[in-house]
């Protein structure tokens, strides 16, 4: 492991949004100490995190995060269910913001009619896994945290394994009948689920926590409902999956920061938000 000593010989100093001078380590000093002292990237920041010398690629998160905000951000886990139109947004975001652990689920490969609305469908990977795909694109965005594609379709017998070392699950599933395994899981894991779903310019967000109401209060029993919902037969244009994934990144963050008594998670729990992008408007039912 390197010192302080070391850290600080190839930190310089940057001004910040505030006017303030901070020293920062810079995504080639990282590399060079990675090679160096033979650690992953993650472990290099994590270490120059605790001792106040952010990455500087974190710099515009700082002024909201903090340092040890971003730290925290940086020892967390997430399982992103599911990396079409609402997973690719939603990792995209947590990779940008720092969240150290990113578990990729998902077994389908990208096809033509995904390149309208899916973040990391391109004419050049049609064809390929998603979960691989989505791993190499984020890999190149944020170096500094680590990253798992595990390119099978979320079942009854590896749900366990795939979920149970996670600090939040995101539900960016299509798939119900997938959904309904995904949400058993957790409530058996005491885990917490972000929940999203798309369909046309229509969508909804839930914050499901352990001991808390499920989905079971708007939908009914989950084992019951069809394959596919309303994304069948209202389509999925561009901009539902960029603003419900947003959404559902920010919703995981604060779960993340523990920010619990601000006035959006409060309104989150217990309740089903639905959003119509046509109009402009949200809906709160109570769960």
């Amino acid at each position: 492991m390197f010192t302080r000593t070391d850290l600080e010989a190839v930190a310089f100093p940057a001004e910040g949004l505030d006017g303030q001078t901070r020293q920062v380590l810079g995504l080639l000093q990282a590399r060079e100490l990675s090679r160096s002292f033979r650690l992953p990237m993650w472990e290099v920041e994590r270490q120059a995190l605790e001792w106040g010398i952010p990455p500087w690629h974190y710099e515009r998160n700082l002024a909201t995060f903090g340092v040890e905000g971003q730290l925290k951000l940086l020892r967390s886990r997430v399982s992103v269910v599911g990396l079409g139109g609402l997973g690719g947004w939603v990792a995209e975001v947590l990779a940008r913001a720092g969240v150290g652990f990113l578990s990729l689920v998902d077994g389908d490969r990208f096809v033509e009619t995904n390149l309208n609305r899916q973040l990391f469908s391109s004419t050049r990977n049609l064809g390929q896994n998603k979960a691989k795909v989505a791993k190499r694109r984020l890999q190149a965005v944020n170096p500094g945290i680590r990253l798992e594609a595990i390119p099978v379709f979320l079942d009854d017998e590896n749900a366990d394994l795939l979920l149970g070392d996670m600090d939040v699950i995101v539900d960016a599933l299509g798939d119900l009948t997938n959904r309904a395994i995904l949400y058993r899981q957790a409530r058996r894991l005491n885990l917490t689920v972000v929940h999203g779903a798309i369909g046309g310019l229509f969508g909804q967000l839930a914050l499901v926590e352990p001991g808390g109401p499920g989905l079971e209060g708007a939908y009914g029993p989950l084992e019951e409902l069809p394959a596919h919902g309303q994304e069948l037969t209202l389509g999925t244009p561009s901009p539902t999956p960029a603003v419900l994934g947003t959404l559902q990144a920010q919703a995981v963050l604060q779960v993340l920061l523990n920010k619990d008594t601000l006035p959006g998670a409060v309104m989150l729990r217990g309740a089903l938000f639905f959003l119509d992008l046509d109009h402009f408007q949200w809906t709160r039912v109570a769960l």
